[in-house]
């Protein structure tokens, strides 16, 4: 089963790791020559089957992100620790979150595990100087769908790299109805970025209250935003807009936006 693990065999390879997780505390010897001594790829396959032992791999994994000298096993080792869905699990990436080296796939495992009491750390992350901990803190945030992240991820939508922002855009899509309050509130936001940004994410949201925002800001002065409001209202208009939507287009001057605005009429017609 050990030399599966480096094996190019993947059938085999995947049968050693969940043969190997369910020795148990026995089997974490083995595993930790693996991880010390073994090629990258089985060195991978032995941090799985520890991560598959759950709690009783933890202690194992934990030493291993905090202090194994080659970078990419530490990451590896705390992106596998989020299938612990454990407080101890937890408790180990929330510390691993101090760590400037592995605190981006810290985050990324936090929002796994699904675990929202990791929630305020991860809207703090939400101002790290590190893009990619950013990034991976709004996905995460997106999928606790924690209300309390809302304020904060709108926010970051005007953040200066387009990555994050579209993470940002992705976890209140993700987030749902509770978030269209604060996205109605960035569409009077100064930069059209974030106001086409919003309306994007307002048309994924969906709902009534999404919609009367979306309405209100046909007239908005950029086109751009214009298009994004047209292109939402097709993915969370119903029919009763339609005469709304025929008279926009009856008076919008730039061709783009109209193009927008007949699919967005076409669309909901066919619901």
């Amino acid at each position: 089963m050990i030399r599966a693990l480096g094996g190019g065999d993947l059938q085999a390879r995947a049968e050693a790791i969940q043969r190997l997780a369910g020795r148990g505390p026995g089997g974490v010897p083995d595993l930790e020559k693996v991880v010390a001594d073994g090629s990258w790829w089985a060195r991978e396959g032995a941090l799985e089957a520890l991560a598959g032992m759950g709690e009783t791999g933890l202690p194992t994994l934990a030493r291993v992100a905090r202090s194994d000298e080659r970078e990419e096993v530490r990451r590896f080792a705390a992106r596998v620790i989020g299938r612990i869905r454990r407080p101890a699990g937890r408790e180990v990436l929330v510390e691993l979150m101090k760590d400037a080296r592995v605190r981006g796939v810290a985050a990324a495992a936090l929002g796994e595990m699904g675990d929202s009491v990791a929630a305020p750390l991860l809207i703090r992350a939400l101002g790290d100087r590190s893009l990619s901990v950013r990034r991976a803190s709004a996905v995460a945030l997106g999928k606790l769908r924690d209300p309390r992240a809302v304020g904060p991820l709108v926010r970051l939508m005007a953040d200066s790299h387009q990555s994050v922002r579209f993470a940002a855009a992705g976890a209140l899509a993700g987030i749902g109805p509770s978030a269209a309050g604060a996205l109605s509130g960035a569409l009077r936001q100064a930069d059209p970025l974030v106001r086409a940004l919003a309306a994007e994410v307002l048309g994924r949201v969906g709902g009534p209250e999404a919609v009367s925002r979306l309405l209100a800001a046909a007239e908005d002065g950029d086109w751009g935003v214009r298009g994004a409001v047209a292109r939402a209202l097709g993915l969370a208009g119903a029919p009763p807009i339609l005469p709304e939507l025929n008279a926009w287009l009856g008076r919008e001057p730039d061709r783009f936006v109209a193009a927008q605005l007949r699919g967005a009429i076409q669309r909901i017609g066919e619901k």
